[in-house]
């Protein structure tokens, strides 16, 4: 199906719209890229970071030569001269931004594109972004005006309830076989290290407390025997890109819980030092380090193919009604990059339902996920 909707695509572009994908060099950008050679795209795409010598060396592992891009782009975005990144800029119609830790790289390219009238797609998970971007109502309004998609790829379940308005909503997410990115650790660390835990409560984002367990059955109705995991709560993208999608006030997203995860839920007190120690600048700044000599930088080969991620949604309102969602996807680096490729033709040849600062689901619908091969979703109501 993905493959297919691609092809579709493929054939509305004009020979003059170009994407830049900017990071292109890192774990994901690097898939964006062979997604865009095994489909004959590369023409139109401009391959951009700092360091040249980066891109030329993922040309050479993917054996691209100069002629089959539209162009390389070196630039810092950090340039006091906004002109100088604008010219860059408006060298394309959509930039992917795929270099992280976005909290760093994403102010810049976003301001640039909303000055130069371009579309921008991101992939990051981090709610400080989504909230930069999402609850600013400058780049809102700028973003409407100039018809503009300026769309975070982060994003959650969107059903309508008939009657009540939803109050509460929990996602809880399971991976099967899977390894963080270099750059998702890094991400996390000085995310966890800036804000803590996070949720949203009555619509605003609150530090929790204290991390909370609890148990979530990952089988459905119609099968025999309940698949339960304990789960923690984590500060991620989706309470800030869930509250856009759904605008149901209260948000907590959690993980299946590691040994270490349930160990500082249930004593406070390590809990306690394990978010003081993290506060020091240089802690977060010597585990970012780290990361580059223990992990690889993506998912090992060998196990690809058996990586999944499973998601379980609950909404629910005061009268006891409740919205349960079961999502599968195939592993979650292939799906973001696959995602970005097909949001960023849809956005060029107009095949999205609204502009602005907005959602997958708000851009293209609810079913979006089910474009992508080896996804499914599964939507129940009832009582609870």
């Amino acid at each position: 199906m993905f493959s297919e909707q691609i092809g579709n695509l493929k054939k509305k572009l004009t020979a003059q719209q170009k994407v830049m994908i900017y990071g292109a060099y890192g774990y994901t950008g690097e898939l964006i890229v062979k997604l865009a050679k095994k489909f004959d795209l590369l023409k139109h795409c401009v391959l951009a970071g700092r360091q040249e010598q980066k891109i030329r060396e993922l040309m050479d592992r993917n054996q691209i030569k100069q002629d089959q891009i539209f162009d390389i782009s070196v630039f810092s975005l950090d340039v006091k001269d906004k002109s100088i990144l604008d010219a860059e800029i408006k060298k394309v119609d959509l930039v992917i931004l795929t270099a992280g830790p976005f909290i760093d790289t994403s102010e810049a390219i976003v301001e640039s594109c909303l000055r130069s009238g371009v579309h921008y797609i991101d992939i990051t998970g981090e709610f400080e972004v989504f909230e930069n971007i999402l609850q600013n109502e400058n780049r809102k309004t700028i973003a409407k005006e100039k018809g503009l998609a300026i769309l975070p790829l982060n994003d959650t379940f969107r059903e309508k309830y008939e009657n009540e308005e939803p109050t509460d909503l929990e996602m809880a997410l399971r991976f099967y076989n899977m390894q963080a990115s270099r750059g998702t650790t890094k991400t996390m660390i000085k995310s966890m290290s800036r804000d803590g835990f996070v949720e949203r409560r009555n619509g605003k984002l609150e530090k929790q407390s204290a991390i909370t367990l609890k148990d979530f059955d990952f089988g459905t109705s119609t099968e025999k025997h309940k698949k339960t995991i304990t789960c923690s709560s984590v500060p991620w993208g989706d309470v800030s890109t869930a509250f856009v999608s759904t605008n149901i006030p209260n948000i907590r997203i959690y993980f299946a819980a590691s040994l270490a995860q349930k160990l500082l839920a249930r004593f406070w007190f390590l809990f306690f030092i394990f978010n003081l120690i993290l506060h020091f600048p240089f802690v977060a700044t010597i585990l970012v380090k780290l990361v580059d000599y223990v992990m690889p930088k993506g998912i090992e080969e060998k196990y690809v193919g058996d990586v999944k991620v499973e998601i379980i949604g609950r909404v629910y309102n005061k009268s006891g009604k409740e919205v349960y969602g079961r999502v599968i996807t195939c592993e979650p680096y292939k799906l973001t990059a696959e995602s970005a490729l097909l949001a960023a033709l849809r956005i060029l040849t107009g095949d999205v339902k609204e502009y602005g600062c907005i959602t997958p689901s708000i851009a293209f619908g609810t079913d979006y996920i089910t474009f992508f091969d080896k996804s499914s979703i599964m939507v129940e109501q009832h009582k609870l």
